[in-house]
């Protein structure tokens, strides 16, 4: 996809114009499995090998699938986006924003806050629970915490 947005936001790029702006979004792990596994026993001489590969192969699927056309061979070669990608999900839980994001992770941290206050707020310990409140509160927010872990995020 990145690279997909690379030839988009800049048409007529060649390969070393793409390579530059991806070079560190591929994974060095996961560029040298690819690497191993299409060329077994031979080592990759560098991780730059491997993405390299990753990034070659990359181009040559996406123009076997129309999704972006090259001009000219070799070096020369310059792409352009072929046709639009398609999303097959719901555009609308697309978090453009950021809010999506930022409301999972506070309800993550206030569940985390709260399980550590269930563990130690119980009214049955022997040392007493350490914030104030009676059986039933307890109880209920025991039930409450439980219902939110069950449907929302895990932390």
């Amino acid at each position: 996809m990145l690279i997909w947005k690379v030839i988009a936001a800049s048409p007529g790029i060649t390969r070393q114009g793409i390579w530059e702006q991806v070079e560190h979004g591929i994974p060095e792990g996961y560029a040298m499995r690819r690497y191993m596994r299409a060329r077994p026993g031979v080592s990759a001489r560098s991780i730059e090998s491997a993405r390299n590969y990753v990034l070659s192969d990359a181009l040559t699927q996406m123009r076997r699938s129309g999704s972006i056309a090259s001009e000219h061979d070799g070096t020369m070669r310059h792409y352009t986006v072929g046709r639009e990608l398609g999303y097959h999900g719901n555009p609308e839980t697309i978090d453009t924003d950021g809010r999506k994001a930022a409301e999972h992770m506070a309800l993550a941290d206030a569940l985390r806050i709260l399980r550590k206050a269930i563990a130690k707020g119980d009214p049955t310990r022997a040392s007493g629970p350490i914030f104030p409140c009676g059986h039933k509160e307890y109880c209920a927010l025991v039930v409450a915490v439980e219902a939110l872990t069950a449907k929302g995020p895990q932390s």
